[in-house]
């Protein structure tokens, strides 16, 4: 039976990747050359990201005909992700 790994959930850790993701942004508003709003293309995907995970835990059904609940399911998502990401830059 293995450990289970305990995650932070204080605010040292909020503030933590509250900081990380500024760093980020701040990264992505240097470039003005860019047409898009990548913060809101990145909310959009994070959100979408968030609501397939849940979908697929509670459900365990396909959501348009993709089983987030296998490999090869999990990978379409990520390879559509990384191609919107492409788009966008």
């Amino acid at each position: 039976m293995g450990t289970k790994r305990k995650f932070p959930n204080n605010e040292e850790s909020r503030t933590r990747k509250r900081v990380l993701g500024e760093k980020l942004f701040s990264l992505l508003d240097k470039n003005k050359e860019n047409k898009f709003d990548l913060r809101a293309i990145l909310a959009i995907q994070i959100a979408g990201l968030y609501y397939l995970s849940i979908h697929a835990k509670s459900n365990g059904s396909l959501f348009c005909g993709i089983n987030l609940n296998t490999p090869e399911g999990r990978q379409r998502i990520i390879n559509s992700m990384e191609s919107i990401i492409d788009l966008s830059m």
